[in-house]
């Protein structure tokens, strides 16, 4: 991480050293292109403003300089570093990403508002903004960086919208974020990243998608108020230590009916109280995870039992890979289905009935954010996809 560190900071002074910079009210701006007169706030490496008079700051969607306008669409790295006079802050809708340690230590920050315009939210970019109370993702975010919001101790909720876009969140993104209580992880994402929710000591409930495919090394470690969790059937892979140290954990729902096609790194479940914790597992598999390695530690292993009427959830249907580049499949049903596909302004590119086997080339769709509403005779599933 200091390696990286050291090249961004060089690689900014870089870009500082050309660019052109100028202030306008108080507040720093970097050209970056001079052709369609978008600006940065802030130069790269430094605060773009020292303080707020009232503590409330608003960015601004555009900026004059030398009778030009320029639209303000990145908030830059370091932007806001330790500007621990602000309170609130309020970005535009011309604002699409937010840079790599944007609000680093800004730590009376209480609250954002963000447009639903920002794409990323890079690394470190809400790191230690220990006053940050709660924040919405907006719909428009596709990517959360790493220790995007680590420190946060008194963030008490992160609100993704039902058909959120975000498709990764990176290492230790919330971790010590001992404020929150339950996170609901978007449909989108696929891996849950190293260490993203450790020393979450005060986390009960995390739902997980089926979307999921693996749970990373320390991904929950010292979440000591888990009480219980469920791995959906798509999870294949959970690393070393992932539950270390859960202790309060009462029960998990694991949903793979053969423990042996989820490859499990060391200790998964160190210091889980595996003599009171309930294993619940599919009917018929009890004896499977009473055999294998570390699902064999726990005394209780129970089958569920299943409903006579199945019904279509998230959790059950996948559709993968997602995001995908070239084509998709999807899963969890038997039989057929109705797929319908359309773009974000409701134009239907792809209608058809369709087997759980085929494969569907997307090669010459656009990248881009879009709709499938899958149709089975145990309901009707919207899921929004990506291409990349």
């Amino acid at each position: 991480m200091k390696k990286i560190t050291l090249f961004l900071f060089t690689l900014c002074f870089t870009l500082s050293a050309w660019a052109t910079v100028f202030t306008v009210n108080g507040v720093t701006y970097t050209i970056t292109d001079a052709t369609n007169n978008f600006v940065t706030i802030g130069n790269g490496n430094s605060a773009a403003i020292s303080t707020s008079s009232n503590g409330v700051f608003t960015i601004p969607s555009s900026v004059s300089y030398n009778s030009v306008t320029y639209s303000v669409t990145t908030i830059g790295n370091y932007a806001f570093y330790n500007c621990t006079g602000v309170t609130s802050v309020t970005i535009p809708g011309s604002v699409s990403d937010i840079g790599y340690g944007a609000f680093y230590y800004c730590s009376g920050l209480k609250s954002v508002s963000m447009s639903n315009s920002v794409l990323l939210i890079e690394d470190y970019a809400f790191s230690n903004c220990s006053d940050l109370g709660s924040i919405t993702i907006p719909n428009s975010v596709i990517s959360i960086g790493q220790y995007a919001f680590d420190y946060c101790s008194a963030l008490t909720s992160v609100t993704f919208d039902s058909q959120s876009s975000v498709n990764s969140i990176g290492n230790y993104a919330f971790e010590y974020c001992t404020g929150l209580t339950s996170f609901t992880i978007p449909d989108l994402v696929t891996s849950i990243s190293l260490g993203t929710f450790a020393g979450d000591t005060r986390l009960t409930s995390v739902t997980i998608p089926g979307s999921v495919t693996s749970i990373g090394i320390y991904a929950f470690s010292a979440c000591s108020n888990l009480n219980s969790v469920t791995i959906p059937g798509s999870v294949t892979s959970i690393g070393s230590s992932a539950f270390n140290y859960c202790t309060g954990l009462t029960s998990i729902y694991a949903n793979n009916a053969d423990p042996s096609l989820i490859t499990l790194g060391s200790t998964v479940f160190s210091s889980v109280p595996t003599s009171t914790c309930i294993l619940y597992v599919p009917t018929g598999s009890k004896s499977l995870y009473a055999a294998a390695d570390q699902w064999k530690d726990f005394t209780q292993i129970v089958e569920k039992t299943t409903t006579a009427s199945p019904t279509i959830t998230n959790a059950i249907l996948n559709v993968y890979p997602n995001p995908m580049t070239e084509s998709f499949q999807i899963s969890g049903f038997d039989g057929t289905a109705l797929i319908t596909l359309r773009d974000l302004n409701g134009k239907t590119l792809l209608a058809k009935q369709i087997n759980s086997s085929e494969k569907f080339n997307i090669n010459s769709f656009s990248k881009g954010i879009y709709m499938i509403e899958i149709k089975t005779n145990e309901g009707s599933i919207l899921k929004k996809i990506v291409k990349n």
